[in-house]
């Protein structure tokens, strides 16, 4: 099964992306966040490959798209319509 987890990196989505990769551990999660005020990529660090790697600035400021097994993150805005067609 694939899922979309939109605010991923928030509290409440990561989590839940947590709780379900345990879980579920053969099913794919795509993340998708702003990482705005409430969303903190560094929650996601363990199950993101290279993550812990990058530096505190590069995390937040440079990252738009990372990958793990079985994850995939994205940082954009659900609202732009451009940005999430396919």
């Amino acid at each position: 099964m694939k899922l979309l987890v939109t605010g991923g990196a928030g509290f409440i989505g990561s989590n839940f992306v947590h709780y379900w990769l345990k879980n579920h551990p053969e099913d794919e999660i795509i993340v998708f966040d702003l990482l705005t005020y409430a969303g903190h990529i560094q929650s996601l660090k363990d199950v993101l490959d290279g993550l812990d790697k990058m530096s505190g600035d590069e995390q937040g400021d440079a990252i738009s798209s990372i990958s793990g097994k079985n994850i995939q993150f994205i940082r954009g805005d659900i609202t732009d319509a451009s940005f999430v067609a396919i």
